[in-house]
């Protein structure tokens, strides 16, 4: 793995964030429990999940349903 999760994550939230549908890019952990990046999109569409890649530079990407995200 190329940098720790915070260096992948930091250098691929622009081109994430451009992806069709994604509101958000943050760190969690997927559901083996391992160290992951989360991105947030706004509905389940196929085009959303599908554009989201499977992984980052040997770390998991995982996919969550955050809904419409506006300022409060």
């Amino acid at each position: 793995m190329d940098g720790s999760i915070q260096q992948v994550k930091e250098q691929h939230t622009t081109e994430l964030m451009a992806l069709p549908g994604v509101v958000s890019v943050g760190l969690g952990k997927n559901k083996s429990g391992e160290p992951a990046i989360i991105v947030g999109v706004e509905t389940d569409s196929a085009e959303s999940i599908s554009a989201v890649p499977k992984r980052l530079d040997g770390y998991p990407v995982e996919v969550q349903v955050m809904g419409k995200v506006s300022a409060q």
